[in-house]
């Protein structure tokens, strides 16, 4: 089977959503649930491997984010070490698509200023969530009652959870 390439280096006139889209086809053909979503400023991919690994894509057009650039992160499945994002270049992240190991990368520290407690990933804010549902139920506590997640405003990479029910728009 002849080895799949890194995406080319992309070029400035692509939009976000293009620039993350570019590696799309190379995590799924290793197996991995992509999931896009993009405005005209700014693109996410989320990626989920079935051992537990996470790969994220982000770009945009708009404040820090408006390089040409598509900024690359990865989380390694749970259990494995290190924990928590990478940043890593070009390289490595196919890397970790092909194998979800990684030789190289930068902790990534948090740009979530709420100081509400992080999760890496929605999959686990909902493990969290259930738990902290389960101990209210088993010691009958009332003082707070989470009851869903939500990816923060600020960063990302981190994932809250809280007890305000969703919103709702109100159509006019």
């Amino acid at each position: 089977m002849p080895e799949t390439t890194t995406p080319m280096q992309p070029d400035v006139d692509l939009t976000p959503r293009e620039r993350v889209e570019e590696w799309a086809s190379l995590l799924r053909e290793h197996g991995w649930r992509v999931q896009i979503s993009a405005t005209m400023a700014r693109a996410r991919l989320d990626a989920f491997h079935p051992s537990g690994a996470v790969a994220m894509v982000t770009a945009g057009s708009v404040g820090r984010r408006r390089s040409e650039k598509a900024y690359l992160y990865v989380l390694k499945p749970p259990g494995a070490s290190p924990k928590g994002w990478l940043h890593v270049n070009r390289a490595p992240f196919a890397e970790f698509a092909r194998t979800r190991t990684v030789q190289s990368g930068r902790w990534v520290t948090s740009k979530c200023r709420c100081g509400k407690l992080r999760h890496a990933t929605e999959a686990r804010a909902k493990d969290a969530l259930l738990d902290t549902r389960i101990r209210r139920a088993v010691h009958n506590q009332e003082r707070r009652n989470e009851c869903r997640v939500y990816r923060c405003p600020d960063d990302d990479r981190a994932w809250h959870l809280t007890s305000q029910p969703a919103r709702t728009h109100a159509s006019s």
